[in-house]
C-alpha cells in the first residue's frame, strides 16, 4: 500500500488502482442509513474494513467500482425497505430480488437507467450482533476513447450559439 500523510492510502493492483475510503466519501448516489457504520472485524470488531473505490483499466474500458461493508442498527425488513425506497429516489430500477434466507438475508440488483451503473446490495440480519450489514458493490463502466479521437470529436462538436448581446 502507498500512503502520504496528506494523500488517501491506495493499492496499485495488475491492471488497476484501488482507494482507500472514509464514510464521507462513499457516493451519494447510494445512500446509506443515517446511523451506518463501517464493518469491524476482531475480537472487538476494532478492525474496520474501509470501503474503497477501485479503477480496472482495461484496453477497451475503465471500471469503476464502490465497495463497501456498513452495518446498522435497524431491523432486517425496516433496512430493506429503506433501501429499496431511497434508492429510488436516487433513480435506481430494481432488477432483481433473491431471498436467500427468508427473514434474514436478501441481494437487491439495482441499474441506473439514465448511465451504465449496476448496484447490488447483499443484506444480512445478524441475531447476536443485533444488527444489519450490507455489502454494497456500485459498478460503472466507462468505455476507452483515444486522445485523439476525443480531441477530434471536441472540435466537431456545435458550438452553442451566442445569445444577441443587444436587446
Amino acid at each position: 500500500m502507498v500512503a502520504d500523510n496528506n494523500i488517501r492510502p491506495f493499492v496499485r493492483t495488475y491492471d488497476g488502482v484501488q482507494l482507500r475510503l472514509r464514510l464521507e466519501d462513499w457516493p451519494t448516489d447510494v445512500p446509506l442509513p443515517p446511523d451506518t457504520a463501517i464493518v469491524g472485524i476482531g475480537e472487538d470488531h476494532q478492525e474496520l474494513v474501509p470501503p474503497y473505490r477501485r479503477f480496472v483499466l482495461k484496453p477497451d474500458e475503465t471500471i469503476e467500482v464502490f465497495g463497501g461493508w456498513f452495518r446498522t442498527p435497524r431491523p432486517f425488513e425496516e433496512t430493506v425497505n429503506w433501501y429499496k425506497t431511497e434508492l429510488v429516489k436516487c433513480g435506481w430500477a430494481q432488477e432483481k430480488e433473491t431471498r436467500f434466507d427468508p427473514k434474514q438475508g436478501v441481494e437487491l440488483i439495482y441499474c441506473h437507467p439514465e448511465t451504465t451503473a449496476r448496484l447490488r446490495l447483499s443484506l444480512k440480519w445478524w441475531e447476536a450482533l443485533n444488527d444489519t450489514t450490507a455489502i454494497i458493490e456500485r459498478v460503472l463502466k466507462h468505455p476507452y476513447t483515444p486522445p485523439a479521437e476525443e480531441a477530434a470529436a471536441a472540435e466537431a462538436a456545435p458550438v452553442p450559439a451566442e445569445a444577441d448581446a443587444n436587446p
